[in-house]
């Protein structure tokens, strides 16, 4: 159970840049990348 509780964390992350890039390439040029 404590492998799952740290790995969320970090899928929630990958989803979060992947979304961020998203936005940006919907947006224009990618300057965002922190």
């Amino acid at each position: 159970m404590q492998r799952s509780h740290f790995r969320f964390p970090v899928i929630q992350r990958r989803l979060q840049s992947f979304r961020k890039r998203q936005h940006a390439i919907r947006d224009g040029p990618i300057e965002t990348f922190d």
